[in-house]
């Protein structure tokens, strides 16, 4: 029988009373890890998979306390908590870019086809580079899981051809890059929590929003939208950071634990990342209006914003691995 962290961890704490020195020698490490998604949601269920290895790894020395629903608030909030020390880990992406704002590369639509060239890149120096930084202002960087490839809704029409998206308001996270996408297709952007955008999008504030499907399914988003438009404009990492203040109390073995679990789930993220796609359709279909796009328009409409990104050298690393 699989043993859960909390079994572990009592298990560790009844052979110290007997004085036992199974996990007896080592002082117990708990760290919290905030998360947007629902409890028992994909991405819940694998973060608390994460806990279990971390446990494992670590001889039950380290304990991760998963707080689904954003328990620990939003993801900018989960961000200046890790800052302060209040929060111990989160992931996200956007929303680093006002520390770093090299990190919204990523967000560039089309730059990747297949997370197999997303991998290539984390190689790269110059995604390196954006590593560090991060950690200079005090979020250290120890993996890297994923969202999968965004998609639009929206409660006006299908989008197949850009000039659908024409007019539409659209619900954008904390990205410089995703509103002049978005202001390049014609529509009226603007950012709002996540956390928020399911009201927003009950009440008319915004017409549609973009995501990948599994957050579209987790979150119900199919309840207050009309039309799925598989536009899949953006393949969408997520880096999961903790905070340096917490990081620098770790052993050195503690912290290749958090790490190896860590790449670890992306791994797992990313080979199973298809199918669970293809899973994801099969419950969305029924549930809203799902149609396919015109890529090459999309594509085409959009490739003047490679040349428009600050850091081109950034950006000319990547697409030199995807060649």
């Amino acid at each position: 029988m699989k043993l859960s962290v909390k079994t572990v961890l009592g298990s560790a704490a009844v052979a110290a009373t007997l004085g036992f020195s199974t996990f007896a020698a080592h002082a117990q490490v708990k760290l919290g890890f905030n998360i947007e998604d629902p409890a028992g949601s994909y991405h819940t269920n694998l973060t608390e998979e994460f806990g279990d290895l971390v446990s494992e790894y670590t001889n039950g020395e380290v304990e991760i306390v998963v707080y689904p629903g954003g328990q620990q608030g939003n993801a900018r909030e989960s961000i200046e908590g890790m800052l302060i020390g209040t929060v111990d880990m989160a992931r996200s992406l956007d929303t680093f870019a006002p520390i770093v704002r090299d990190v919204e590369v990523f967000g560039l639509p089309y730059l990747f086809a297949s997370r197999d060239q997303f991998v290539k890149s984390l190689e790269l120096p110059e995604v390196q580079d954006v590593v560090d930084r991060l950690a200079d202002e005090g979020l250290i960087v120890v993996g890297w899981w994923e969202n999968g490839f965004r998609h639009m809704t929206n409660n006006e029409r299908p989008i197949v051809e850009p000039s659908d998206v024409d007019g539409l308001k659209m619900r954008t996270p904390v990205s410089v890059t995703r509103m002049d996408m978005f202001r390049m297709l014609g529509a009226n952007p603007a950012p709002l929590a996540f956390t928020e955008v399911f009201t927003a999008l009950q009440t008319g504030a915004f017409d549609g929003q973009e995501n990948p499907l599994q957050l579209i399914l987790d979150h119900k988003l199919y309840e207050v939208q009309k039309y799925l438009s598989l536009t899949k404009h953006v393949y969408n990492p997520q880096i999961v950071v903790m905070s340096a203040i917490r990081w620098n109390q770790l052993s050195d073995s503690q912290k290749e634990a958090i790490r190896r679990a860590a790449g670890e789930i992306g791994d797992k993220y990313r080979a199973n990342g298809d199918a669970q796609d293809k899973e994801v359709m099969a419950e969305l279909e029924g549930l809203i209006e799902i149609n396919e796009v015109d890529f090459a328009a999309f594509q085409e409409a959009l490739k003047p914003m490679y040349a428009e990104f600050p850091n081109q050298e950034l950006v000319n690393a990547i697409l030199s691995t995807l060649e």
